[in-house]
């Protein structure tokens, strides 16, 4: 078993700004690890960071419930002399380390232990850690594993904060920034199809030819309550080229009886809250099906939160009088916990078979007989695997495809009188741990277009074996993940290969071994970061025989704008004004609205934020939040200013809500500090 740990350390006191001191600081983060080799191992790092950054900046109450702030308060844990409950972990552990020595007899570091492991625990579950404060560790700073004798070897990343002003009295106020809550933003929702087949057949009748047993493939796209669509398109790629096909989406037709060479967009003008129901129906001998680069995209307006990172992926509902061959592709980032596949089928289903491909071979994990349903547990894959020679670790670092046959599949296989069902009930469960989202940060998922192709096919025009998006990330934001689904076409005769590069770097790659067919799928998360704000370049590279269109190629990124603003420098004065915010939701960066905010205690006030700290924080807040075609990129600007963020000539792009929660102290005497103070925290998983 390997151990993957992380250490951070702070070499003088952490954020006592909120009590008693002000502290300029340098923040440098060095990491010596290869990006690639240590891709998989980097996700635990990027946990750490966020657990990090919610430990800096959000306060303790936010964080512990109710009764626990209550119960401190009163047994003295919170001694409200030095702290307060407004403060994050951090700065109230700090504060009790650096002052222990002023009051010896109140206890203060068993204090700060009693608290930091407290939030330790609830903020890394699922991980292993270890926290050391000068060296000094107890049962309430760790959570260790069983075997922490053996760590062979840990990636580190080190955190260093210095330049404190020790023994000085800065004057004045400073004031942070959270964004309560969001009235609406603008945001992108998709749904990606699989790859199905059944076989086709064709009778001679008096009246001419006549094709049976239509692949009938039922999509379910799930669009907040309050989704407003502003564009939606479906693309559609049948299993084979020139199949007729019939399209309905919530019961309109878009298509009926349309034979599609390659593949077609349609754009899709009924989308809307709540259940989306899109029914093909596709056919053409020998097979009808979808080739698994179907997919169907809207752009929203929605003030609602939804799940990005999926656990549950669900099988279309396939209808077909033959037997039934599905491809699910899942994507591993790491090893996961478990999985195992659940199928709901209907009665005339006899039995499934279960196989996983890898590098273009097919490896068969076991079957079952239908008994009403079907599991495929954890344990059955595991096994199925190792009677291959193979493991779990064989699938982690990319997208498996698992293929499922309900009956016995063969091109040629007679049609039944009976129809059989894979219900839309059905998923595969993959239980992993996915990127976290750390408080007051608002996801937002983009839709990339634009790809440049080289290298085209002689045969069909539009497809290549080279494809790049160009794309760019917002200043501030921190970019997620990015996925895309590839629409293609093979030819047969040739087992090609694959190199994926994101800015230059390779990051998967299948030479000399060849790649799994269909390759209609890649997603990666940002960790290791491999994006950053500018330009981005993600590339793809296929061996002879395979090419994609980048027309009809999908690609998805998904990022993060900080809803908060951390304290700021000190000002004179902290009484807030009353400002007018204009808002963009459409992406034309013209102003669709504006909202009239009241901030601080003195909303009277004139907006002052040269030399108030609340009308400061809310320029800073602003600046977060206009993270697209930002006159200014980067720079906080005021709104009262010519293109200042919030302004009529450029708005920022979430409508937000007045609830807007401001906090501001003022700043009082730093006690004498005889020496810094050093925190190191490992953070690991286990295999």
């Amino acid at each position: 078993m390997k151990r993957r740990g992380f250490i951070f350390t702070l070499d003088a006191l952490l954020s006592l700004l909120l009590v008693m001191m002000f502290v300029t600081s340098i923040l440098t983060i060095e990491s010596n690890t290869q990006v690639y080799t240590t891709y998989m191992r980097e996700q635990d790092k990027y946990m750490a960071k966020n657990a990090l950054t919610i430990l800096r900046t959000v306060s303790l109450k936010e964080l512990v419930p109710p009764q626990k702030i209550q119960e401190w308060l009163a047994n003295g844990v919170l001694n409200t002399t030095l702290v307060s409950p407004d403060m994050s972990p951090l700065d109230i552990v700090s504060t009790y380390w650096a002052t222990e020595p002023l009051y010896p007899s109140a206890n203060l570091r068993h204090k700060a232990e009693i608290i930091l492991g407290y939030v330790l625990n609830t903020t890394l579950k699922g991980y292993y850690y270890e926290l050391l404060i000068n060296n000094y560790t107890s049962p309430y700073l760790r959570r260790l594993g069983s075997n922490y004798s053996k760590v062979p070897n840990v990636s580190p990343a080190t955190l260093t904060i210095s330049g404190y002003a020790y023994n000085q009295t800065p004057r004045g106020y400073v004031a942070r920034a959270f964004l309560s809550k969001i009235r609406s933003r603008r945001t992108t929702m998709s749904l990606w199809g699989i790859t199905v087949s059944t076989p086709t057949k064709i009778n001679q009748t008096p009246w001419g030819i006549k094709l049976e047993n239509p692949a009938r493939i039922k999509y379910i796209l799930e669009l907040p309550s309050d989704a407003n669509v502003s564009d939606a398109k479906l693309v559609l790629e049948p299993l084979w080229a020139y199949s007729k096909v019939n399209i309905t989406v919530n019961g309109m037709s878009y298509s009926s009886e349309q034979t599609i060479p390659e593949v077609i967009e349609y754009d899709i003008t009924n989308l809307g809250p709540g259940t989306n129901e899109i029914n093909l129906s596709i056919m053409r001998p020998p097979e009808g099906g979808d080739d698994g680069a179907t997919h169907i995209f809207a752009e929203i307006v929605t003030n609602q939160t939804y799940t990005i990172f999926k656990k549950r992926i669900y099988f279309p509902e396939v209808k077909a009088r033959g037997p039934i061959k599905c491809q699910i592709p899942v994507y591993l980032p790491h090893m996961p916990n478990s999985m195992y596949v659940y199928l709901n089928l209907s009665d005339s289903i006899r039995e499934v078979f279960l196989y996983v491909g890898i590098n273009n071979t097919l490896y068969y994990l076991g079957n079952k007989t239908n008994t009403g349903g079907i599991t495929f547990s954890w344990s059955d894959i595991q096994n199925g695997l190792s009677s291959n020679n193979l493991s779990i670790q064989d699938l982690v670092g990319k997208t498996t495809y698992f293929i499922v046959e309900a009956d016995p599949y063969f091109i040629t296989s007679p049609l039944s009188s009976e129809e059989k069902v894979i219900y839309g009930t059905s998923y595969f469960y993959v239980d992993y741990l996915p990127p976290s989202i750390p408080l007051y940060m608002i996801p937002i998922t983009v839709h990339l277009s634009g790809a440049s192709g080289k290298d085209e096919s002689d045969l069909h025009k539009g497809f290549f074996r080279n494809i790049t998006y160009t794309f760019q990330i917002p200043t501030g934001a921190t970019p997620i993940e990015n996925k895309y689904i590839f629409s293609w076409f093979y030819s047969l005769g040739w087992a090609p290969y694959t190199n994926v590069a994101v800015n230059g770097l390779v990051i998967y790659s299948t030479p000399p071994q060849f790649m799994q067919l269909p390759f209609t799928r890649f997603q990666y998360y940002n960790t290791p970061p491999l994006l950053t704000s500018g330009t981005n370049n993600f590339s793809v590279e296929f061996g002879k025989g395979y090419y994609v269109s980048p027309d009809y190629t999908y690609g998805e990124l998904t990022y993060l704008v900080q809803g908060f603003v951390p304290y700021g420098k000190p000002f004179e004065k902290a009484k807030g004004s009353t400002v007018i915010v204009y808002y963009d939701i459409d992406g034309d960066n013209s102003p669709d609205g504006s909202i009239t905010i009241n901030i601080g205690d003195e909303p009277s006030d004139v907006f002052d934020p040269d030399r108030d700290a609340v009308d400061d924080a809310l320029v800073r807040l602003l600046n977060n939040l206009n993270f697209d075609h930002d006159v200014n990129p980067g720079d906080a600007v005021p709104l009262d200013k010519p293109n200042g963020d919030g302004s009529s000539t450029n708005p920022i792009d979430i409508y937000i809500s007045p609830d807007i929660t401001f906090s501001s102290v003022s700043l009082k005497n730093i006690p004498q500090l005889t020496s810094p103070i050093s925190i190191t925290l490992r953070v690991w998983r286990e295999d």
